[in-house]
């Protein structure tokens, strides 16, 4: 007696599936902004601070170190500013987005953000949602888990 049963089984994927939490690493010179960074980092959800770093040398050992997937960085910072430390970063072939951030939002320092390979460029005023909406845009499988 012959069955009509489907050839292959279609794969079914779990309701949910867990997404890891975004690596990212915090780059300012001045302390009180970096620890502001990683508190509305770790207010978005589904985040880890892996490293925070006070110049772009640090930052360019906590990239090697850390393999994050994202970089918020400040431009300027002592030893190494954050547009030379963009491009050292982008020279390593990593997989890590760069967002440059500034207080200086002029369009000269946006376009120099963008041509040293910096995937997005923010403000610091209104840094959260500022922040907020690149994340966002730059991870949409995130989208729903960060608030």
């Amino acid at each position: 007696m012959a069955t009509n049963l489907p050839v292959s089984m279609p794969e079914y994927l779990p309701a949910t599936q867990s997404v890891r939490n975004l690596r990212v690493v915090v780059v300012d010179d001045l302390p009180e902004i970096a620890e502001l960074m990683v508190d509305v980092l770790e207010m978005l959800g589904q985040i880890d601070v892996v490293a925070v770093a006070h110049d772009g040398i640090e930052a360019i050992s906590a990239v090697q170190v850390y393999d994050p997937d994202l970089v918020i960085m400040d431009v300027n910072m002592p030893r190494m500013n954050g547009l030379d430390a963009t491009l050292s970063i982008r020279e390593m072939k990593t997989s890590a987005k760069v967002i440059i951030m500034s207080s200086d939002d002029a369009s000269d320092t946006r376009v120099a953000a963008l041509d040293a390979g910096a995937d997005a460029f923010v403000s610091k005023d209104n840094i959260v949602q500022n922040c907020r909406v690149q994340l966002r845009q730059m991870f949409p499988e995130y989208y729903r888990t960060i608030h």
